[in-house]
C-alpha cells in the first residue's frame, strides 16, 4: 500500500507531499490542478520513463519519493530522480541504487492504478494474459 508520496520540481509541482489512507484513495480537482502529474510521478517512480521537459524550468532535477508498506508489514522506500541536464534517471530502494528492471518487477506488489478509459484494456486479450501472469501465485503454471 502506498502510504506517502513526495514530489519535487516536476512540471507545475514545486514541492508537495501526500499521505494516503488504507483502502481506496481518490484524487479529484479542477482541470490543470496537477492530478495527472501525481500519477506520472507514481508511474515514473515504479519504472516508467518521464519526459525531460517535465523537469521544472531552472531546476537541476525532478524527484519522486514514496513509502510503501507490503502486506507483511515491511516498509519499502523508493526515490527516483531525473536530471535536467543529462536526461538520466536514478532509482533508489532505501539507500541502494537499483535498476529499472528491478523496480518494474516490484511494481505489481506496490501499485495498481487505473485512469479514465482504463476499462478499454479489458477488450484486449493480451491485457488479460498480462494481468493473470502478474498476479498468479504459481509461476510454474505459466
Amino acid at each position: 500500500m502506498l502510504e506517502f508520496l513526495r514530489i519535487r520540481d516536476l512540471a507545475l509541482i514545486e514541492d508537495m507531499e501526500l499521505e494516503f489512507a488504507p483502502g481506496l484513495n481518490v484524487l479529484t480537482g479542477e482541470t490543470g490542478a496537477g492530478k495527472s502529474f501525481i500519477l506520472k510521478a507514481l508511474t515514473f517512480l515504479t519504472g516508467d520513463r518521464l519526459s525531460l521537459d517535465l523537469v521544472r524550468p531552472g531546476k537541476e532535477k525532478a524527484v519522486a519519493e514514496a513509502c510503501f508498506v507490503l502486506p507483511g508489514g515491511e516498509d519499502i522506500l523508493l526515490r527516483r530522480e531525473l536530471a535536467a541536464e543529462t536526461g538520466r534517471s536514478r532509482i533508489f530502494l532505501g539507500d541502494r541504487l537499483i535498476s529499472q528492471d528491478s523496480i518494474r518487477d516490484l511494481r505489481p506488489s506496490l501499485l495498481l492504478h487505473t485512469s479514465q478509459h482504463g476499462q478499454q484494456q479489458l477488450l484486449q486479450p493480451a491485457f488479460h494474459m498480462r494481468v493473470l501472469d502478474e498476479y498468479m501465485n504459481k509461476p510454474e503454471l505459466l
